[in-house]
């Protein structure tokens, strides 16, 4: 088996900075790596084929082509994007064979550390992905968003984790928009790796590593610190953080948790956006307001939203270098 690092993810031109930071982040920290990224249109396929000699790049007609995609059964471009996460893996698997292990990572996440931390908590098993890790209190607001985050997920290319990958493409093709007895007013394929644990029982692994996926919805959980250039989690490196619900209002101002959680900018967090904030930024490209997801607020989460502006810091000003 190939001892090389195969890890995938995929964007489109709004995610552009996200993702070259990511990118960046994983070949500063790593190294023997194999690196395939899905381009979501023309622009991002060009800019990052004349940008890098090092990535392996999948055009969006191939993938298509690929899995002889219908979008026109997704009622917009986010259901479709979010049907993608376990086609992209088989696809890679299945032009990828002697490569042992799969790392699928969110375009938005930034690797902090060297990865080996995470794939060794991985080797005895074929499947494995984080729990959102929610605080007490933000779980009496929502479960909207299942157990489980897709932003970082590792497969075996064997029997278990092709079986894990394919149930969960199925399930993605099964939906329709107001199918009976889907759990959410939105497409997420999120919410099927709820069944991982049941349906994988000797297989599956629940990452416990707390450096990795740090995020606003588990951050408040935890005490960051940042001393001799290394970001910690309590007392662990931070490895991957997870920058989600991160919006730009203005030329110098962001939103660091435009979604529902319990999350408040002290110094440490500050100095850890506002770094991310200016590599993005540093590439010199267009950060807009992404498309936020259609979900209906119940008035117990209306709520949660009004107390959440009133007594969380979550609003960032980046000051001109």
């Amino acid at each position: 088996m190939n001892k090389k690092k195969l890890i995938c993810t995929y964007f489109d031109e709004n995610y552009l900075p996200r993702g070259l930071a990511l990118i960046d982040s994983i070949y500063n920290n790593n190294n023997n790596i194999k690196l395939v990224i899905l381009c979501l249109d023309t622009n991002t396929y060009n800019f990052l084929k004349n940008k890098y000699n090092s990535l392996t790049l999948i055009k969006l007609e191939d993938y298509i082509c690929f899995f002889n995609i219908d979008q026109s059964r997704f009622t917009n471009r986010k259901e479709f994007y979010f049907s993608i996460t376990p086609n992209l893996c088989i696809m890679v698997f299945n032009r990828n064979p002697e490569f042992e292990n799969l790392l699928y990572l969110d375009s938005d996440v930034y690797v902090y550390g060297n990865l080996d931390v995470l794939y060794k908590e991985f080797e005895n098993y074929s499947i494995a992905t984080c729990s959102h890790r929610h605080s007490k209190l933000y779980k009496f607001f929502s479960n909207d968003f299942g157990r489980f985050n897709v932003g970082v997920n590792l497969f075996k290319n064997d029997v278990e984790g092709r079986k894990c990958l394919e149930h969960w493409k199925r399930s993605c093709d099964e939906w329709y928009p107001n199918k009976e007895g889907y759990p959410l007013s939105f497409f997420s394929d999120q919410i099927f790796l709820n069944e991982w644990p049941e349906l994988f029982k000797d297989t599956f692994k629940e990452i416990e590593n707390i450096g990795v996926n740090v995020a606003p919805w588990n951050a408040i959980n935890y005490k960051i610190k940042h001393k001799e250039n290394i970001f910690f989690v309590n007392d662990s490196p931070l490895i991957i953080y997870h920058f989600s619900s991160l919006v730009k209002i203005d030329d110098n101002k962001w939103n660091v948790n435009d979604g529902l959680a319990f999350f408040t900018l002290n110094k440490v967090l500050s100095e850890l956006y506002t770094s991310y904030i200016r590599q993005i930024e540093s590439y010199n490209l267009k950060i807009d307001k992404y498309a936020k997801l259609n979900t209906k607020l119940s008035k117990k989460k209306k709520i949660f939203q009004i107390l959440s502006n009133i007594f969380f810091k979550n609003i960032i000003r980046i000051n001109t270098l």
